[in-house]
Order: C-alpha cells, then structure tokens, then sequence
C-alpha cells in the first residue's frame, strides 16, 4: 500500500512538473506569497496609486523623477524606413501569436508577445504619460492601516519604507510588478550594489512558470554568473569612495583605516533617455536597436517656492545644505529682510515658503559605464527574467508609439481590436496581478 501512494504521488508530482507553465491567471496568486517573503505588500482592496508623468529638468536635461520611465517613439531603420505599418491582434489564435505586424510589403511577422504585456503596454503607448513606477509615491489614506502600520515598524527598526505607484495603466499587471523588481533591484544598503532580496525574483522553481516571461531560456550558465559577479565588483567600485584615516594597531604599530562612503550618487531612473530605439525586419522577426538602463543622478540644489509679502511667488534655487526651517521657516514661516535681500536681492520679506524638488545632475561616470553595450549584458545576466521582460516592454513602447505617431489610422484599427478582448481598464484574470503597493528594504 505504501509503494503504491509513493507511485501515486509522483505521478502527482510529474503532473504538476509538466503543467507548471501557466497563463495567467494562477490561484493562489504565488507571486503575492513570494512577494512578501521579499518584504512586498499589498493593498486589501487592491486599489492602484496612480503614477502619472516624470519631467525633464529644464536647466541639466536630467529626467526629475526617480523610478521607472520609457520616453523613447522608435525610429525605423534600413528596410523599414518609409514602409507602412499595420497591426492584427487575433483573440482567436493561441497566446503568444496573437499581435501581428505587417511592414510594407514584407509577409506579416509574429511579435512574440502575450496578452500579459500587449494590453498593458499598448495602453501606456497610447497615453500621454511616461512615468512607469516610482518608489516615491505617498501613503495611503488612513483606512489602509495595515500597511501604514508595517511601514512605520519598519521605519522604527531603521529600515525604508517604499510606497510604490504605477502608470494608471501599469498597475496590478505583470509588467507593472516586472518593473517595480527592476526599480528595486538597486536599493541598497552598505556595500551590495545589488539587492539581494530582489535579484533572483522570478528565477528558480519556487516560482510558476509564465508563458513568455519565465518558462524558458532563462538558466544561467557559470560564464553569464562569472560576467554578472564581475559586472558587480565594477559597479561596486563606482558607487564608493574611500577616506584613509592613520590609527594605531593593538601593539601600537601605526597603520591606515579605509572608511567607504557611498556618495557616489544619490538616486537613478531607470529608462531609454539618451538611448534611442530603431527597429528594422530580420527574417521573421522585428528587431530592435537601443535600450533601457540605469541613470544614477547626484543632488545638485533645491528649489523652494517662496511668497513675498506683497503676494508674489517666485521659485528660488537654494544650496543642498540651507535649511529654512532653522531661520524661521516652519509652520508659519517669516523670513526677514536680510535673508530675502541675501537670496534674492530685494527688498520684501518673505511670508511663505514650500519646498518643491531636489534638482539633479547625472553622474558622467556611471551613466557612460551602464551605457556599454557590455554593462548592459552583464547587468541582464544579473536577472535575465526581470531585464529581459523590461527591455520588451522598452522596445515594444517605443514601437506601439512609432505607429500611433506615424500612422494613425493602423493605431486606431488595432486598438479597436484589442478592445473587443479587454477594454480599457479590464478586471480580466487574464492579464491581472496584484502589485505590490509598499516595499520595506533592509
């Protein structure tokens, strides 16, 4: 009897082995469990904060916001230079075959895309955003007490709190918590480059497997795991730098200490700025130049929005290091006349005062270094899952936004398809995953 429920249940086993490559949807949602293992959490009525737009600043050309951001319109290259383009999204052929593209007079190719990522992303190319995800979002209201509550335990145990907020057309979608991971993958705290809670997300068989995103092709030899650890010590090598302080060993030998500081930067973004997206055919495939990577940027200046006494507000750009709140400026805050005559060589005294943004400047170093083509494949080869997904989502934006640009009328033709199966907004399982909507880091 015991022989046979061991062969009993490894048939059970093979079974689930050989049907664990899944379309969404999957119950229980195992991304939600695993989620917060990594310290994710979510929203009870799984409301999404909506996330809408990031700017460029107008002074240093470096994107303001933090976070996740596609910006690029691809540009056709070569043998597609000219060519009209159409789109034939078919609910009624198998996932994975169902977006064709017709370019010219070529025969139609399959883009190899899932509903998982067609609907959301044809839906972020048609808006007028950009903004992805940032971790910068705020709070909940106050009837969300469960994750304010772990937010600030976490804040009294030293730790960050992140409250998370997608594109409204992100949100609780696969791609949407696929770009949240890469966001994340670089919050760190001493001296990791790489976030260890995040960076093996997806990968191993803890995990369903998802047609398209993780179901194959994404083992990691011993070559692509020596490429991604060399990939680290260079980075790493770039974040810090290092103070030499003379001591004394026990026995009184003199000697140096090394004291790291990471203050290489202070923030990134992770997008296509400054990294232009082509697309051309390649047999029965379309193929695509550029892509997105990380952007680390150093705080250079505040600008605060100050109201004088005779009612004009004017923003001023101030040192990192003023702080208003010592010189009068907090609840209801006065600044007086040699102050104002200091900063802003006038005469009024200062009634008001609002803080409005950190400005950034990129830093020339580590953005040229992520910029290599080298660093790029290195930095993939960290998680081939999470970057290979994000690159599609890079690329295929910036495709689906060439069409809406440059021809109309197929964009709205495909669109209208694309409605039948999942209008607007679509509670449909299909292509629905709950998002994390806070995030503790260590």
């Amino acid at each position: 009897m015991k022989r046979l429920l061991k062969r009993i249940g490894i048939a059970l086993l093979l079974l689930l082995v050989a049907f664990n490559v899944l379309a969404l949807p999957w119950e229980p949602n195992i991304f939600t469990t695993l989620g917060e293992a990594a310290n994710m959490h979510y929203r009870g009525n799984n409301q999404v904060e909506q996330y809408m737009d990031a700017s460029r600043n107008a002074k240093t050309g470096v994107r303001n916001s933090q976070g996740v951001a596609f910006y690029g319109v691809a540009v056709p290259e070569g043998n597609t230079v000219g060519q009209p383009v159409s789109l034939d999204y078919n609910a009624g052929r198998d996932d994975g075959n169902r977006l064709h593209v017709k370019i010219g007079a070529a025969a139609p190719v399959n883009s190899g895309l899932y509903d998982w990522e067609i609907v959301p992303l044809a839906y972020y190319a048609d808006s007028p955003y950009t903004g992805a995800v940032t971790f910068l979002g705020d709070p909940p209201d106050t009837e969300d007490t469960k994750l304010t509550d772990i937010a600030e335990a976490a804040a009294g145990e030293g730790k960050n709190a992140f409250w998370i907020k997608y594109h409204p057309d992100l949100g609780n979608t696969l791609v949407g918590y696929n770009l949240c991971l890469v966001d994340a993958m670089l919050v760190v705290r001493g001296e990791e480059p790489i976030n260890a809670k995040v960076r093996d997300f997806a990968m191993g068989d803890a995990y369903p497997r998802i047609q398209g995103y993780n179901d194959s092709g994404y083992a990691i030899d011993e070559s692509a795991k020596t490429m991604a650890a060399e990939f680290e010590q260079k980075l790493w090598a770039r974040y810090f730098t290092w103070d030499t302080i003379p001591t004394y060993m026990d026995d009184g030998t003199p000697t140096i200490m090394l004291v790291a500081h990471r203050d290489a930067w202070d923030t990134y973004i992770y997008s296509d700025d400054g990294m232009p997206i082509t697309y051309r055919l390649n047999g029965n495939k379309i193929e695509f130049t550029g892509y997105p990577v990380y952007q680390h940027m150093k705080a250079r200046s505040c600008t605060w929005n100050l109201t004088l006494t005779e009612g004009k507000s004017i923003p001023v750009e101030l040192p990192l290091d003023l702080d208003l709140t010592m010189v009068g400026l907090d609840m209801y805050p006065t600044l007086g006349n040699d102050m104002a005559k200091r900063w802003l060589i006038t005469g009024n005294s200062i009634e008001n005062c609002n803080f409005m943004r950190v400005n950034y400047e990129a830093v020339s170093e580590l953005v040229d270094f992520m910029r290599m083509r080298e660093s790029y494949e290195a930095m993939k080869a960290v998680n081939p899952v999470v970057f290979n997904a994000a690159e599609r989502a890079c690329h295929w934006t910036a495709f689906f936004r060439a069409v809406k640009k440059d021809h109309e009328n197929a964009w709205v033709s495909f669109l209208d398809m694309l409605k039948i199966q999942y209008p607007k907004g679509s509670e449909d399982p299909a292509i629905r995953l709950n998002t994390p909507r806070l995030w503790v880091a260590d």
